[in-house]
């Protein structure tokens, strides 16, 4: 048997493969520090509002804002031009180029001064010069780039898609052309606390090269920022802790974890107490865990039932019955004859204390119990608890409903509003928790049969396509072992009043679910047809219309046990009359011994993932 016989059975099972970080692949929730600040870029970095130091070198293209004001008023907008100078009305030519912005504006303001007299003179910069550099290494889109001399590491990193998993975010190297010199920079100050990378004029030519980070180091747990950081070699325990924002209040520094590669024992883990091992020296790849203080306390005792006040106390030497509870806080339906006080023992087992509220609350009662740990005190209710059903769908007051005994299908209709005029009565879905108990009893009793058949027939395997179609088989078994299991209970309801009083009108029990659809429009095809789908319904189609719109049917298909699962959850083999709703189902047909078990799982298969009832 073929293994592609039993996908359109696998259709019903969805499959997501989650995927991970190639830098800590045992460890896909942890993210590197960084890399979504790049993600969250714009494609495309407007440079715009920079702010110009007065250490600006000045170069041709430049464009510079003159505005004179006095005597005279002058307003002149000069670019560099190629000779490296400006040229001003009754000034003449002055020489820019190389200058810094200070310096160009003291040698404007004096040629200016020389000339007029009693003005002011303010001079900014307008329109700053292109460049290209090269932005190299660990980015994802390497290349070159045209910029403004003042564009800032960050912005032309974004340019260039930020840098890889493995890139470094805090050696990055600038080298410029002019002289060679080579600086580093170190973007996590930027990014930890919004301190500004210290400002750098690029010039024509200047080389970003973005190298592969030396360390990293992985923190999770009670960390305010967990996720993967660069590190030094020497970094310590400490300031990775600071890397990750601090620890989080309830962080058990007792209890930290090292998970480390050894070059001749491979995975270790290493136990720490911060409280004496703060300057532990962390390696590459190395992952922290720092672990959180039990969200449960020891010391504490539970009053619980029938009473105002009931919830969580603090434990303490001596404490009573009678130091949390007081006669007049038992509700007026509380039980006082008979109350219990259950205990664990140290060995695990429980212990069960009877006492009697009535007698501890006279002031000469010796029955006054003192209280241990984890006592969990219960006083009982003569009330009997509700019991809730909900209804769904289109009726017109859905909701939650508390019902009583006797009370019917009809009368939580009638106290919900009634049914709308979208209400599509034969699809009402009605489930049952005893009933979907007793189901998921019988699918386990069916797999556990299966799988001793399986195993039984594979001791006496003789062809290679038998053992594949049993091993086709146990995936099958295990799929059906993860579904849900539904405790629907079929309804033929055709109009809102005829179903009153009838076997339809069922006795409502506590945790029932009603839903009532909208008309369905079209009709289900699965199975071994070529393209299983739904086809809109048609009141003149018979079932070779919907199968031929399906695609028709496989080379696999048992044409003489197609059967119909109804849209109200029972079966039919009656292929005459199809509704809105219905799903035709296309069984495989299989005539080798081995292959009926197949057959019989598959079955199953369908059944369950129909909500229909197991046979």
């Amino acid at each position: 048997m073929k293994k592609h016989l039993i996908v359109p059975v696998l259709l019903f099972i969805s499959l997501a493969a989650k995927g991970q970080n190639s830098v800590f692949v045992d460890h896909p929730d942890l993210e590197v520090f960084g890399q979504k600040i790049f993600a969250e870029f714009p494609r495309e970095v407007k440079q715009t509002g920079f702010y110009i130091p007065d250490s600006y070198i000045l170069g041709i293209e430049d464009e510079l804002l003159i505005n004179i004001w006095g005597t005279t008023e002058e307003e002149y907008r000069k670019k560099i031009e190629y000779d490296g100078a400006v040229f001003i009305p009754k000034i003449g030519k002055i020489h820019l180029e190389g200058k810094r912005l200070s310096e160009a504006r003291k040698i404007i303001r004096n040629k200016l001064f020389s000339r007029y007299k009693n003005i002011s003179v303010s001079v900014t910069t307008g329109k700053l010069r292109t460049i290209e550099v090269f932005v190299l290494g660990e980015v994802k889109k390497p290349g070159s780039y045209i910029i403004s001399p003042m564009t800032s590491i960050l912005e032309i990193l974004a340019m260039a898609g930020g840098t890889t998993e493995k890139g470094s975010l805090r050696q990055i190297k600038v080298t410029k052309k002019v002289d060679g010199t080579i600086k580093s920079y170190d973007l996590y100050p930027l990014f930890m606390s919004g301190q500004p990378p210290p400002d750098i004029q690029f010039s024509q030519g200047d080389i970003v090269f973005v190298p592969l980070a030396e360390s990293f180091a992985g923190i999770k747990g009670a960390v305010r920022r967990p996720g993967i950081y660069e590190i030094s070699d020497s970094a310590t325990l400490e300031e990775i802790i600071n890397l990750a924002g601090g620890a989080l209040s309830n962080a058990d520094f007792s209890h930290i974890q090292v998970e480390r590669t050894d070059e001749t024992k491979g995975k270790i883990l290493i136990d720490i107490d911060y409280t004496t091992s703060r300057i532990f020296v962390i390696k590459n790849f190395d992952v922290i865990n720092i672990f959180s203080f039990p969200e449960q306390s020891f010391y504490k005792v539970s009053l619980e039932g029938a009473v105002k006040r009931p919830g969580m106390y603090g434990w303490k030497e001596g404490l009573t019955i009678t130091s949390l509870l007081r006669e007049e806080e038992l509700l007026p339906y509380a039980l006082k004859d008979k109350a219990e006080i259950v205990r664990t023992n140290p060995d695990g087992s429980k212990k069960i204390i009877i006492f009697s509220p009535k007698k501890i609350f006279t002031r000469t009662s010796q029955d006054n119990i003192t209280l241990e740990p984890q006592d969990r005190i219960i006083i009982h209710s003569q009330e009997r608890p509700e019991k809730k059903v909900i209804i769904q769908g289109q009726v017109y007051h859905p909701g939650e409903y508390v019902i009583v005994r006797g009370e019917r299908l009809s009368d939580l209709v009638r106290r919900a509003g009634g049914f709308t005029q979208y209400a599509y009565l034969p699809g009402i879905v009605f489930m049952r928790e005893s009933v979907r108990n007793e189901k998921e009893k019988q699918v386990t009793s069916f797999i556990e049969e299966k799988e001793t058949m399986l195993k039984q027939e594979e001791k006496v395997l003789e062809k290679d396509e038998d053992k594949q179609l049993l091993e086709q088989g146990k995936i099958l078994l295990e799929k059906l072992r993860t579904m849900e299991i539904k405790g629907r209970i079929p309804l033929h309801i055709t109009d809102e009043t005829s179903f009153i009083g009838t076997d339809y009108d069922i006795n409502l029990e506590n945790g029932d679910s009603i839903y009532i659809p909208d008309r369905f429009v079209s009709v289900a095809v699965v199975g071994e047809v070529n393209l299983p789908s739904n086809v809109v319904f048609r009141k003149n189609y018979r079932l070779s219309d919907y199968i031929k719109k399906a695609g028709g049917f496989t080379k696999n298909a048992d044409r003489k046990n197609i059967f119909i699962a109804r849209v109200d959850g029972t079966a039919s083999n009656n292929l005459t009359h199809l509704e809105p709703g219905d799903t035709i189902v296309v069984p495989l047909e299989i005539k080798e011994r081995k292959g009926r078990i197949i057959k019989d799982i598959a079955q199953m298969f369908y059944h369950i993932s129909l909500g229909l009832a197991p046979y």
